[in-house]
């Protein structure tokens, strides 16, 4: 194997001299003589990825040079983490050194005993932060995204896995963008359940369309308690994979256009006893387009109570759903341009829902 220099490595201590480890652990790297420290990022301090007692860790990132091979390079790892004092422990204990290796030049390994790029590198920010500040535009050989994209998804937030629970996708957008399209073509590709909403039998909303402004209270509701009887998790299964045609918050978003002042308070009191309830997502795809295209998809499906859809309403869901994704933090987001994508193309669906499946 010839010199390999876009070898990106994750360092991380929270037990003991936490700076100290990390520095010497670079510093054993670059003694050996098959290694090149090229690039090294400044320290970020991160609670602990679970909700475990543990102090707070240490993080940076590395870059190299090499002429090892990857699983040379790990048993290198490995000895310097020895060295430094680090023994056997569980999955999610304290360590005094933990050494990753997340991209390996765009090999991509997968083994027992090594996977590269790292498993869950993507939905880490104490991993993507410090990677940054070295490796910006970095591809992920396999999702094909930078470094900087892929950490933007987070929102400065960590995640992982959970088998034990319902993988919930939730795809967002403003009326007419396309989410219902996007979430059968998912429903299909993944053999999964459909979480949708159930416009055709709420009785209010084409009086809230015509202006009678009485019925909103009731439709908002309406909308809420179904959402809520969706997401309900004594009604979903662990391991299964669902895909919704909205994000929860979007009734709460919906009430705040609809609803009078007083009515809003009403309904935020039901929402915020339900909200605490109801399952979280695993991801959320946000769907953006501008309001023309958004409109004439509107009228080309032809909905009696949308034949009248006032713009105002869609530039305030926009608005609203631009806010509501700035300040995420419940999952990982992937923002989705509409003008490039149109999802009746089942080599699209098929190309997102690859990158979805790392995420859930």
């Amino acid at each position: 194997m010839g010199r390999i220099d876009q070898v990106f490595i994750a360092l991380g201590s929270n037990l003991g001299d936490r700076e100290k480890n990390i520095n010497d652990a670079i510093c054993f790297l670059d003694a050996d003589p098959n290694i090149d420290i090229l690039d090294s990022s400044t320290f970020f301090e991160t609670k602990p990825l679970t909700l475990l007692a543990q102090p707070l860790y240490l993080n940076a990132a590395a870059r190299l040079s090499t002429t090892l091979n990857p699983y040379q390079l790990l048993a290198i790892c490995k000895q310097i983490e020895k060295k430094l004092g680090r023994r056997e422990k569980t999955h999610w204990d304290s360590r005094e050194i933990d050494i990753d290796i997340i991209f390996f030049g765009n090999t991509v390994v997968s083994s027992e005993n090594l996977t590269i790029p790292h498993l869950q590198m993507h939905l880490r920010s104490f991993v993507l932060e410090p990677l940054l500040e070295i490796a910006a535009d970095f591809e992920h050989p396999v999702l094909k995204r930078t470094v900087g994209e892929l950490r933007n998804r987070l929102n400065g937030e960590n995640f992982f896995v959970q088998p034990d629970k319902p993988k919930i996708v939730e795809i967002a957008g403003m009326i007419g963008v396309g989410k219902s399209t996007l979430a059968k073509g998912l429903c299909k590709y993944f053999e999964a359940n459909e979480l949708f909403e159930d416009y055709e039998n709420n009785p209010y909303i084409g009086g809230v369309y015509d202006g009678q402004s009485d019925l909103a209270i009731r439709s908002e509701l309406f909308f809420l308690n179904n959402a809520f009887e969706l997401l309900n998790p004594k009604k979903l299964s662990a391991n299964q994979s669902y895909i919704c045609d909205f994000v929860f918050e979007k009734t709460l978003i919906y009430a705040s256009y609809w609803l009078n002042e007083l009515d809003l308070e009403s309904f935020k009191k039901e929402y915020s006893r339900v909200s605490k309830l109801r399952e979280k997502p695993s991801l959320v795809i946000y769907l953006k387009d501008s309001i023309e295209n958004c409109l004439a998809r509107i009228k080309k499906r032809a909905r009696d109570f949308e034949c009248n859809l006032d713009r105002d309403l869609l530039e305030t869901l926009e608005r609203k759903y631009d806010l509501l994704f700035q300040n995420w933090q419940a999952s990982p987001v992937i923002r989705i341009d509409m003008k490039d994508a149109d999802f009746r193309d089942p080599a699209q669906v098929e190309k997102i829902a690859k990158e979805i499946e790392v995420y859930i």
